[in-house]
C-alpha cells in the first residue's frame, strides 16, 4: 500500500508471492493511476521476485491533485498475471485562508463580526479543521474565538464583544489544516477600546443670573483617546475647544443642570449629570 508524507512524497510497499507449484516471477510493474481521467504512469518495472517490499518511489507534486490509485501487477513465467490496487489521495497545496473583515488596524468597540474564508481547493473535500483564535499583543495570552469544519466562503467566522478585553492591539489569527497534516495560518491586527470615555465638568461660578456668561470645563480621559466634548444646557448643546473650554451666555436667570458627554474613537460615549444651583 502507498504511504504518504504530507500528501507528496510515498513510497509503494508490496511484496509479491508465489502459490504452492506455481513457477517463478517473470516480471512485475507499478502503475500510479489518476483518479477520473485514469491516465496511468508507471512508477517502477521488474524481473523476479523483487529484493526488498518498496517497489517504488514517487513524488507527489509531480501528479494532479485528487483522488488516485497506486495498482501493482505481476506475472509469472507461465503468463499468470495479478494485480492489486490501493486507493488513495494526492493533495498538493495547504488551505487557503483570508480574513475580509474588520480591516487591518481596525478600531472595535462592542460586539464586532470576524469575517473570512477557508478552503481547500485541490481537495476540497479534505478540510478538517479551521481555528480562529484572539492574541492579546501586550501579553501574548490566547483565547479562543471559533472554530469549524468545512469550507466556508465570505462568511461570519465568529465574533468578539470587545467589552471583555483591555483596550488595546490584538491579533486575529486563522489557521486551517487538513487530513495531510498542511496547514495555512493568516493574521490580522485589530486595536480594541472596551470603556467609554470618563467624563467630568466644572464651572467658574456657582449660581447664574440672566444675561450673564459663564465658562464650563468639561474634562474627558480615555485609554485610546477621546474625539469630541460636548455640553447640553437645557436642551441644548455646546462644543468646548480642544481645552474642554465653553463659554455660555445664559439667556434665563436658573437651569436645572449641565450634561456633558464625550466620545472616543471607537464610538464608546460616556456621560456624567451635574446638577447646578440656580
Amino acid at each position: 500500500a502507498p504511504e504518504l508524507t504530507a500528501g507528496l512524497t510515498g513510497r509503494v510497499k508490496a511484496r509479491p508471492s508465489l502459490a504452492r507449484g506455481d513457477s517463478d516471477i517473470d516480471y512485475w510493474y507499478v502503475w500510479l493511476v489518476g483518479g477520473t481521467s485514469g491516465a496511468a504512469s508507471q512508477l517502477a518495472f521488474g524481473r523476479g521476485m523483487p529484493s526488498s517490499e518498496v517497489l517504488a518511489t514517487f513524488n507527489g507534486a509531480h501528479f494532479a491533485s485528487g483522488a488516485t490509485r497506486i495498482e501493482v501487477e505481476a506475472v509469472d513465467k507461465a503468463g499468470n498475471k495479478t494485480i492489486a490496487s490501493q486507493a488513495f489521495v494526492i493533495d498538493r497545496f495547504a488551505p487557503t485562508v483570508s480574513i475580509t473583515g474588520p480591516g487591518y488596524n481596525n478600531l472595535k468597540s462592542g460586539v464586532f463580526e470576524v469575517l473570512g474564508s477557508v478552503a481547500d481547493a485541490d481537495t476540497p473535500d479534505d478540510l478538517v479543521t479551521w481555528t480562529l483564535p484572539l492574541k492579546n499583543n501586550a501579553t501574548g495570552e490566547s483565547v479562543g474565538v471559533s472554530a469549524g469544519t468545512g469550507k466556508r466562503t465570505r462568511e461570519v467566522l465568529g465574533a468578539v464583544d470587545a467589552t471583555q478585553f483591555a483596550s488595546g492591539a490584538y491579533t486575529l489569527i486563522l489557521e486551517a489544516r487538513d487530513a495531510v497534516g498542511s496547514a495555512s495560518t493568516i493574521t490580522q491586527l485589530i486595536r480594541m477600546d472596551g470603556s467609554a470615555p470618563e467624563v467630568s465638568v466644572s464651572s467658574d461660578v456657582q449660581e447664574v443670573d440672566s444675561k450673564k456668561y459663564i465658562t464650563f470645563t468639561v474634562g474627558a480621559t480615555d485609554d485610546v483617546g477621546v474625539t469630541t466634548r460636548r455640553l447640553i444646557i437645557d436642551g441644548k448643546t455646546y462644543y468646548p475647544n480642544a481645552s474642554g473650554v465653553v463659554r455660555v451666555h445664559m439667556t434665563k436667570a436658573g437651569f436645572s443642570g449641565v450634561l456633558p458627554g464625550a466620545a472616543a474613537r471607537p464610538g464608546n460615549v460616556g456621560g456624567a449629570w451635574r446638577p447646578v444651583p440656580s
